[in-house]
């Protein structure tokens, strides 16, 4: 009987075909001494058997016409859940031949068999990896990547709904695990696991309506990819993403470029040298970009790459002179400055010691004449640069920077602009945070002074960063705090304990009573008849819950709850009955059960 007549009775008989033929493809292993026992074209499990029934299945499929497409298919998905790893890993083998040598028309039913196989990527044996890879081959080869790039969307979000759905099963993730945390697709994870996609992905981020949806799948491979399956696809990852994000495209297909860039920087490291140039520009060049989406990306980007490159000084002079490139411009040429010294601040923060002093002056020498931005943003990334850049000096230049600021801090309260004054409390903040392992104690008690100073301002932001300074000078026990500079910082802050203080300031605010008390638990002692009340009523009572765990940590520590009880025994002598029951409750419910 011909093929072509076969077309029009075999749809109804494929439901007992199918199986049948699968049954008898079953490695020995699979069925042991069972084997022996079964009927039918010989033993299961017998080469000769598998490979008649092959040859069978294959003439099966082939005689497939339009009519039996639905129901090829659905005997197909049927196998692929089966319990067997040899049936599953059959059942591919035939819709690979079925794809390759079919003389029938079926891309309508494309989407669907690539849904049925693409499940299959998270299975977890090797040879139904095997086949299930090798059928998605089978569909490039047979549709090519121009036809398959119209279907990105659909295979972006089959991937994603199966990660999902096995990442939250209620036993836990049921994927295997990267070195970062995040789930893998063991599909992917396979020699040239990657190799059916990309050409369909390039097509459809240069060429076709899906770019933003090919720019996320990107990202989406390589994220769920590890990274020896990933290191062989770098070079053809990396150049069409450097060109894509090159293009005039949509911001939100140069976000989901930046973004698919910066995890090939996770994950390629070092192997990516030979683009370090290319990406440098590139970055770079979308700091300037309209969108704010695009420049927070850049950046991110940006702090990323300087961790594997060895010749910083080029970006940091490049970052320089695209900030002063950027001064004295309009709001949005604000907000594009804001990001270039945002990004300036991340390299001296991450790399900074491998910056030469040349270029580090000339860093310094940026930030100084940005000091006063009117963005908030800008003001704290010019104060966390300032600080980087000394704390990356000499010891020589360390310490002249330092009395500069501590000079410049002596005049705050001088100062007619509130953002200049802003600017200053940012700096001495930023110094505390990052520069208290090269600071003397004498230095450390300037810096002490020059914030407490700015915490009598009139303008709140100024006052929260002054406390911030504060916190950040106890808070690294090498700062060099002794107990009267700790009693002079509970005198400065507990002013600003109330219930009636800014939110920001009154967290920071508590935030430096905890760490001053844990540094000299005697001056907090002293100071507990001021300190007490107001923590408590702020423990107690403030309707932020942040600012209410603030306040009863550093109640807990003025009070010493876990090293010695005989102080909370002995303030609580101190007050009236009332106040003594209530406090007694409140430790019992609530403090004593704080961490350590």
């Amino acid at each position: 009987m011909s093929v072509d007549r076969s077309r029009d009775w075999l749809p109804q008989y494929l439901k007992d075909i199918v199986p049948a033929l699968l049954a008898h493809m079953h490695h020995p292993l699979a069925l042991g001494d069972n084997a022996a026992g079964a009927s039918g074209i010989g033993a299961p499990g017998d080469p000769a058997t598998v490979e008649t029934a092959r040859a069978a299945a294959r003439r099966t499929v082939l005689a497939v016409g339009e009519k039996g497409l639905r129901h090829l298919n659905s005997c197909l998905t049927e196998a692929y859940g089966s319990d067997e790893a040899v049936v599953r890993a059959e059942a591919l083998k035939m819709a690979a031949v079925f794809c390759r040598e079919t003389p029938t028309e079926f891309a309508e039913m494309l989407p669907l068999m690539m849904r049925e196989v693409l499940k299959l990527f998270a299975d977890q044996d090797a040879a139904v990896l095997k086949a299930a890879l090798d059928a998605m081959k089978a569909f490039e080869e047979r549709f090519g990547k121009e036809e398959l790039a119209e279907h990105v969307d659909f295979i972006r979000q089959t991937i994603n709904n199966l990660v999902s759905k096995l990442k939250h099963q209620r036993g836990g993730c049921a994927l295997p695990v990267g070195s970062d945390g995040q789930p893998l697709l063991p599909g992917l994870c396979q020699k040239k696991g990657l190799a059916p996609f990309l050409g369909m992905l390039q097509h459809a981020l240069h060429r076709g309506p899906q770019r933003q949806e090919a720019a996320l799948m990107y990202a989406d491979l390589v994220r769920l990819t590890d990274q020896a399956s990933l290191r062989p696809f770098l070079i053809k990852i990396t150049g069409p993403l450097i060109r894509g994000v090159g293009d005039r495209f949509q911001s939100k297909v140069k976000v989901g470029i930046l973004r698919a860039l910066s995890l090939v920087l996770d994950k390629g490291g070092t192997k990516l040298k030979p683009f370090l140039p290319q990406l440098h520009t590139t970055f770079v060049k979308n700091l300037h970009d309209d969108s704010a989406a695009v420049r927070t990306d850049a950046a991110a980007a940006l702090g990323k790459l300087v961790g594997i490159t060895t010749r910083v000084d080029p970006l940091v002079k490049d970052l320089c002179s695209n900030v002063a490139n950027t001064a004295g411009g309009g709001e949005e040429v604000e907000e594009v400055r804001a990001t270039i010294l945002a990004a300036l601040s991340d390299v001296l923060l991450q790399v900074g010691h491998k910056v030469k002093p040349k270029s580090l002056q000339l860093a310094w020498d940026t930030l100084s004449d940005a000091r006063g931005e009117a963005d908030q943003s800008s003001r704290v990334s010019v104060a966390e640069g300032l600080a980087l850049c000394a704390r990356n000096s000499s010891d020589e230049q360390f310490l002249e920077r330092v009395q500069d600021l501590v000079h410049e801090g002596a005049g705050i309260r001088d100062m007619p602009q509130w953002r200049l004054r802003h600017g200053v409390a940012l700096e001495v903040a930023a110094v505390a945070q990052h520069c208290s392992g090269r600071l003397q104690a004498a230095a450390t008690a300037q810096i002490a002074k020059v914030a407490v100073g700015a915490l009598k301002d009139d303008n709140v932001m100024v006052q929260t960063a002054a406390a911030t300074a504060l916190m950040h000078l106890v808070e690294d026990d090498s700062a060099g705090i002794s107990p009267a500079l700790a009693g002079t910082i509970l005198d400065a802050v507990s002013p600003l304990v109330v219930p009636t203080s800014n939110k920001d300031l009154l967290r920071t605010a508590c935030h430096a009573v905890r760490l001053s008390a844990l540094s000299s638990p005697q001056a907090a002692v002293k100071r507990l008849a001021v300190l007490v009340p107001s923590l408590y009523t702020i423990s107690a009572k403030h309707t932020a819950n942040d600012v209410r765990v603030a306040a009863q940590q550093a109640l807990a520590s003025a009070l010493q709850i876990h090293s010695e009880p005989s102080v909370l025994a002995a303030y609580l002598d101190s007050v009236k009955p009332a106040f003594k029951n209530e406090l007694s409750r409140f430790v019992t419910q609530t403090l004593s059960t704080l961490p350590l």
